[in-house]
């Protein structure tokens, strides 16, 4: 959708009895997320971004890791319900 509120999950993994969620996310669109360094984003707690993939290189984020367009990015959390990388942050 236009305003961003689409979802953009690639795969849901229920694991744990389904007390935690793995999501890979397809980053499809400029957001509040995309372009920010990891040291400088506010997570929500309880999410952990667990890598990126970048046209095919896997990328363990640290701080001065970024999220781009066309990222695939693997979430894991204990949150239901997220649709977009936008819904993992504070």
């Amino acid at each position: 959708s236009a305003s961003g509120d689409g979802n953009d999950i690639l795969t849901l993994y229920h694991l744990f009895d389904q007390k935690v969620e793995a999501i890979e996310f397809n980053i499809s669109e400029k957001s509040a997320a995309v372009g920010v360094p990891f040291s400088v984003l506010k997570f929500k707690d309880n999410v952990l971004i667990a890598f990126i993939n970048r046209n095919g290189t896997i990328i363990i984020p640290s701080g001065s890791d970024t999220i781009e367009v066309g990222d695939t990015v693997m979430v894991v959390t204990t949150h239901t319900g997220f649709g977009n990388i936008k819904d993992t942050l504070r």
